[in-house]
């Protein structure tokens, strides 16, 4: 029904945590979709075709110079138009669509300023947008409550995140290592991971184990200082890797630990139960959401508590290849073309 339709996506995202994933698996499956994709761009693309042409951006995401920057640069051609996040520009007379993945930028915000723009673009966008997806029913349930006198059950649209294939093909060779994925924020809770890795490592069974935290450490808002403190030969903060190193680090992984304490769907959580690594999270609704029954749950405000589920569960080899099993099963029902189909079928939908 898209077919003869061309639309246009702001991959300004890509390569950007949880946001980024998803546009980079996303893209393949839209573009046999469309008739043509134009792709908004900070960077040089070399992968332009007669279905993909690149429109040069020079404004970065959040800027207020892409409010005027890309409705002057915006292609007369396009039929319908897809922002991966809230900071769509608001003079687009085309049709639109928005994700809000989280209301994070409100959660423990430093920078008053940010988050008031941030609810700005939120509002005029919700308004001049046909449709608004995220990617949870916690995120649905806390958006229609923030803003329940502009936005409509029926408007946000729930669209769950997937996950590749490479993480299914994992082959596990469980080293004596603990892996974390995130950025390096506070809201991530690192530091209580740490904490109880540092309790774990007291008991000679563990004491040679390594505790590795994978994720952007650079240039960060809200970045989690105290945490980074605790770099050492057994606590080691990767910063940013390859999506190649990433699956190596779930494929040596005995163990992946989750502590965040806010998501909006929690993209690593799936990730790890795809590569067959058990998992340990924290019991906040939005991962009980996705994980099911599948992860041991622990308090996010309790060492202690982490500390022994940890111990207990590598104490316990058939214990902890059980939490791996069940972990693949809820993790093989979620898939990007899911999600794909879902988005296309609502742009359909409005045509």
């Amino acid at each position: 029904m898209n077919q003869d339709k061309n639309i246009l996506i702001d991959y300004r995202w890509s390569n950007k945590s949880g946001i980024g994933t998803m546009v980079d698996n996303l893209l393949p499956i839209l573009k046999l979709h469309f008739n043509k994709l134009y792709l908004l761009s900070n960077d040089d693309l070399f992968f332009e075709s007669k279905k993909i042409k690149v429109i040069k951006i020079k404004s970065k995401v959040y800027s207020p110079f892409e409010q005027i920057e890309i409705p002057l640069k915006f292609p007369r051609d396009v039929d319908l138009c897809w922002f991966p996040n809230f900071n769509a520009p608001f003079f687009i007379f085309k049709r639109k669509f928005i994700h809000i993945h989280d209301l994070s930028i409100f959660e423990n915000e430093i920078n008053t300023l940010k988050s008031l723009y941030a609810y700005l673009l939120i509002i005029i966008n919700i308004k001049t947008s046909e449709k608004v997806f995220t990617v949870s029913q916690f995120s649905k349930e806390t958006i229609l409550k923030k803003f329940k006198y502009i936005l409509s059950n029926n408007k946000l649209i729930v669209v769950y995140n997937g996950i590749s294939n490479n993480f299914l093909k994992i082959k596990k060779k469980r080293t004596n290592s603990i892996l974390s994925v995130g950025i390096v924020k506070k809201r991530k809770n690192f530091i209580t991971l740490i904490k109880a890795f540092l309790k774990l490592i007291t008991v000679d069974e563990f004491k040679d184990y390594k505790l590795f935290i994978v994720g952007q450490k650079d240039g960060l808002n809200d970045l989690d200082k105290e945490s980074l403190k605790y770099q050492s030969n057994n606590i080691i903060f990767t910063g940013k890797v390859s999506n190649k190193q990433l699956l190596e680090y779930y494929e040596n992984a005995k163990l992946f630990i989750f502590p965040t304490k806010y998501e909006g769907f929690g993209i690593p959580l799936i990730e790890a139960m795809a590569s067959k690594t058990p998992v340990i999270c924290s019991n906040i609704p939005v991962l009980k959401e996705v994980g099911k029954d599948a992860p041991i749950y622990f308090n996010p405000n309790s060492v202690d508590d982490l500390k022994i589920k940890i111990q207990d569960l590598l104490g316990n080899p058939s214990k902890l290849n059980q939490v791996a099993i069940d972990g693949l099963k809820v993790a093989e029902k979620y898939s990007w073309k899911n999600s794909a189909n879902k988005l296309i079928n609502t742009f359909s939908l409005e045509d």
